[in-house]
């Protein structure tokens, strides 16, 4: 039998996971949903940003342009976070790098056949003209030439969705983002504040729920390629630093409760 084609179900074939009923109590009493409102400091717009997240992630859609930057101080949780997307892809899906790394010389070659590009921004250097260029490009869908060491060049049209790391919001001023080329495409998106206590096996308690995380995030697709419209971003940030940290923003907010 063949089955018209399902909106709540825009799965990419490269999951690694099974697709339960969703049970909706299940899901809210489970460990990874307690994580989730934690790394979200309990913020319903900041709950959605990341099941936005989720949603382009695990799903096939990406002709949203958007190039999502999770910031916060150290041991918020990002690292359990990461481990978690990564756990529903084969490693060959998966690309982890740094910032420069993906705008150097090789960089297009990493992510080649990927769902996930992980970048770690160490250094704050995203508005750097490379990275600039490379990140439009991959935002983008465009096709893009590369090569590898001792190998021919080839050809490609990027389909990973890149999902920036890092400790700092990035701070970027008018004369940097010309007409908001860039800012335009950052999803930034705040953690919670510090967690002092660490459990060590909370990746292992989450991974269990995987088939409802997948649940979750689906739907959430589903309806964003219903409505054809994405949501609204948390933080803008083509405003300068100091605008960034206006006291009615919703940063000034999360700073304040830090």
């Amino acid at each position: 039998e063949i089955f018209d084609p399902s909106f709540d179900f825009l799965m990419t074939t490269r999951l690694k996971v099974g697709l339960d009923e969703f049970d909706s109590d299940l899901f809210h009493a489970g460990k990874f949903y307690a994580f989730m409102s934690q790394f979200s400091s309990e913020d319903k717009e900041i709950m959605e940003a990341n099941r936005y997240r989720y949603a382009l992630a695990l799903s096939n859609i990406r002709s949203t342009k958007d190039i999502f930057y999770v910031f916060g101080d150290t041991n918020t949780g990002k690292g359990v976070d990461m481990d978690i997307l990564t756990s529903f892809f084969e490693d060959e899906a998966i690309s982890a790098l740094k910032l420069k790394r993906l705008a150097s010389r090789f960089g297009f070659a990493s992510i080649y056949n990927t769902s996930l590009a992980f970048v770690s921004d160490e250094q704050n250097n995203l508005w750097d003209d490379d990275v600039q260029q490379t990140l439009k490009i991959i935002s983008s869908r465009q096709l893009v030439e590369c090569e590898r060491k001792y190998e021919d060049t080839f050809k490609f049209v990027p389909f990973c969705l890149p999902i920036l790391y890092s400790n700092r919001i990035p701070s970027i001023s008018g004369s940097d983002d010309e007409g908001h080329a860039m800012s335009s495409r950052i999803f930034a998106i705040p953690t919670c504040k510090t967690v002092t206590t660490i459990n060590p096996y909370l990746l292992k308690q989450i991974l269990p729920e995987k088939a409802q995380i997948a649940q979750w995030a689906l739907r959430f697709a589903g309806k964003i390629a219903r409505e054809e419209k994405t949501i609204d971003h948390v933080i803008d940030v083509s405003c300068t630093a100091e605008e960034i940290l206006r006291p009615e923003d919703l940063f000034r907010k999360w700073l304040n409760e830090c």
